[in-house]
């Protein structure tokens, strides 16, 4: 009887000695093998890209509720987490780059979609701007409106502006929850900056009153106690020039 390779493929394929050996096999390969292998993929992928794409989506489909999968995609990404965050942040900046330079493009097309939709833009505006979200960014966009008019130097991030309404839920003068803004300690006409450490939460009528005036001759004519983050942020704003 001549060897059948088929058949004896087919009865060994699911025993689990068979299955070990396989992979140690494999992985020896590909580690002799590495860069061929990538150029071979490369090469392939880039020939046959919607081929790629639908299998990686029947993949998906397949097994994205699967445990095996989970526990697959967690250990992946605790193995490359700085690759993962950088790939991502360089595709938000390639996205950002195609937008801007799409909406150069379609001008008019943009015009008559907002004639067309504007109540529906604002509604969905006026919902956004309620979510947390959106309360931060408009607070930052706002920030940074009168930094650009004051012409000073903006470096104040969404997250730390987060940051410093986190830490300072009460206003940093008088100790009031209502009606809180972003203040800045060094004031933006006497050449302060828009960044972390020159910024603090404090009430609209401290913020109002102090304004342009020097924080510790304020606090005198006020009889408040100079708060201690704006002694530290003072210090850390002179060490760091």
């Amino acid at each position: 009887m001549a060897f059948n390779q088929k058949e004896y493929y087919k009865k060994i394929k699911n025993n689990p000695e068979y299955k070990l050996r396989r992979k140690g096999y494999n992985k020896k390969y590909y580690q002799k093998h590495k860069e061929q292998i990538k150029k071979r993929v490369k090469k392939y992928s880039q020939k046959n890209k919607r081929k790629v794409k639908e299998c990686k989506k029947k993949y998906y489909e397949k097994h994205k509720n699967t445990p095996k999968y989970k526990l697959e995609t967690k250990e992946y990404y605790q193995e490359h987490k700085e690759k993962i965050r950088k790939c991502n942040q360089e595709r938000r900046g390639e996205r950002k780059i195609y937008i801007k330079k799409w909406r150069r493009k379609n001008i008019e097309h943009i015009k008559i979609y907002n004639n067309k939709n504007k109540k529906r833009q604002n509604e969905n505006n006026k919902k956004w701007l309620k979510t947390e979200k959106g309360k931060i960014n408009s607070k930052k966009y706002n920030i940074k409106r009168r930094a650009l008019k004051k012409k000073a130097k903006d470096t104040l991030t969404k997250k730390e502006l987060k940051i410093i309404q986190d830490r300072d839920k009460k206003c940093i003068y008088c100790g009031t929850n209502k009606n809180l803004s972003f203040e800045h300690i060094i004031s933006l006409k006497k050449g302060g900056e828009n960044s972390f450490l020159n910024g603090v939460m404090a009430c609209i009528s401290c913020n109002s009153s102090k304004g342009d005036k020097d924080v510790f001759e304020w606090c005198k004519s006020k009889s408040y106690k100079v708060p201690k983050i704006v002694i530290k942020n003072l210090k850390l704003m002179e060490m760091t020039g």
